[in-house]
């Protein structure tokens, strides 16, 4: 009985890791990772918003959170973590107010010594 469990498991994790190839392959031949990793950074930073932006959007909506975009991106797929994790300006903007500790240390070390743009209650 272990042995025939155990020749399962490993089919049931032969069967996974099938599947997160097929994925990897499929989400290789869609357009966007055509794209140099350099202008998937320029888009990406778009997506991220600026201070300027986050201060005039905390007159009407206090409830917007820097650190949603970026890690969002992050988390998309390995070929966008890897070029999120190398674009520096993701991870420059910290929000003092709502992100935790944890959050504020994960993107100091991230940023790398890219300048910090950094936000707290105060500016606003």
């Amino acid at each position: 009985m272990d042995e025939l469990f155990l020749s399962l498991r490993g089919s049931f994790a032969k069967v996974a890791m099938g599947r997160v190839s097929l994925g990897r392959e499929h989400n290789r031949r869609l357009a966007i990772h055509k794209l140099p990793p350099e202008v998937l950074s320029m888009i990406f930073k778009e997506a991220v918003p600026t201070w300027k932006y986050l201060k005039e959007m905390m007159r009407f909506d206090s409830s917007n959170n820097i650190a949603t975009t970026s890690m969002t991106i992050a988390a998309v797929c390995s070929h966008w973590r890897s070029v999120a994790l190398d674009c520096l300006a993701l991870w420059s903007t910290i929000d003092f107010e709502k992100m935790k500790p944890k959050i504020v240390t994960l993107y100091r070390e991230r940023s790398r010594g890219h300048p910090l743009i950094l936000l707290s209650c105060d500016i606003f």
